[in-house]
């Protein structure tokens, strides 16, 4: 009995001993000011982009430590008015964002695990280089700024939510060349904005999304496809709801909706749900 509890107590030192370490920072600041790679070291495997305060003041990140493999599930990464900086890794992380300023580039086929919101000003990413396939699983967010801007013909493709902010002129994806956007998710229009999209696409591209379609403000689409050469924009499986603007607006259109999926109408007095078979977008805009 004796020794049951000699071991008794020496396994809760040992756990008492193990529990007593500080707690991991989840947050980091971009220092660099110029063109750098996300995963660039000053020596070893100390990044020497990534601190712990704003102004640098702080610890460095460590990829061994802090995030083997570039997974940082937990961990949060404010631009902190930085641009040029390429993500050169496949990361995980738990959101990348911009209080102001600043961005990043996606130069070759990248995949992103985690949430995008925009600051102000510039795009939160560019994609540049026509074979720059971008894949995120996580949720976009247009800002005071855009989130993805797309002027190659490099695909977007996105496992979660997209959608626009209350800034004219800030969208959720904005896709102005041939590159494809393919959403399995929610696209939501902005608020209170003119021309704050969901997804923009004034390009050459299809579109297709699995998901709802929604606009609650009465200027903005949820989704616009403006040139009229363009392919098809496809909704599947989910339900297109419209305030007194169109939830979207395009040259060509097709919905396959699902069991139980709807198209909303709001009317003066009332809401109107139209079930299926779908009853077509008076010209291209439902």
């Amino acid at each position: 009995m004796k020794l049951v509890r000699i071991a008794l107590l020496t396994l809760i030192m040992t756990l008492g001993v193990s529990c007593v370490v500080s707690a991991a920072t989840t947050t980091w600041y971009a220092q660099n000011a110029g063109a750098a790679n996300w995963s660039d070291v000053s020596g070893g495997t100390t990044s020497n982009i990534w601190n712990s305060a704003a102004n640098g003041s702080g610890s460095w990140l460590d990829w061994s430590t802090d995030c083997p493999s570039y997974s940082c599930a937990g961990s949060t990464f404010y631009m902190n008015a930085k641009t040029s900086l390429t993500i050169n890794q496949d990361i995980t992380i738990a959101l990348l964002t911009a209080t102001s300023t600043g961005g990043v580039i996606v130069s070759s086929a990248r995949t992103i695990y985690g949430n995008l919101t925009a600051g102000s000003t510039s795009p939160l990413l560019v994609i540049s280089g026509a074979t720059s396939n971008l894949t995120v699983y996580g949720n976009i967010t247009a800002g005071t700024a855009t989130c993805i801007a797309n002027a190659t013909a490099s695909t977007i493709t996105v496992y979660g939510n997209v959608s626009g902010s209350g800034s004219n002129g800030a969208h959720g994806i904005d896709n102005s060349s041939t590159g494809t956007i393919t959403i399995t998710g929610n696209v939501t229009g902005g608020t209170g904005a003119a021309t704050s999209f969901g997804v923009r696409n004034t390009g050459n591209s299809a579109t297709t999304i699995t998901g709802n379609v929604t606009n609650t403000d009465t200027n903005a689409y949820a989704v616009s496809s403006s040139n009229a050469s363009a392919p098809l924009v496809t909704i599947n499986s989910g339900n297109i709801v419209q305030s007194t603007y169109p939830a979207i607006m395009a040259f060509n259109l097709k919905y396959n909706p699902g069991p139980g999926n709807y198209v909303q109408y709001p009317t003066t007095s009332s809401i109107v749900k139209l079930g299926t078979p779908f009853p077509g977008c008076p010209r291209g805009r439902c």
